[in-house]
């Protein structure tokens, strides 16, 4: 799932159907994943444009599925 549409539907992620639900929480989990790798990324173009993938899925699509989940 590209970032453009997670962050399309991941203010609405419980209105989804199933299988868009499990597509975005899959996409979630390995972007979760993908920030450990993060401080190893360098300056290169592509380390920088990872670094900002993980930007933007972290600004308009996690803070999403973590608002509505329930406090731990």
């Amino acid at each position: 799932m590209r970032t453009a549409e997670a962050a399309r539907v991941a203010p609405q992620w419980r209105l989804l159907g199933p299988e868009d639900m499990r597509r975005l929480v899959r996409a979630a989990g390995l972007v979760c994943a993908a920030r450990a790798l993060k401080p190893y990324l360098d300056e290169t173009d592509a380390g920088s444009r990872a670094a900002a993938e993980l930007a933007a899925w972290e600004r308009d699509v996690l803070v999403h599925l973590r608002s509505d989940l329930p406090p731990s």
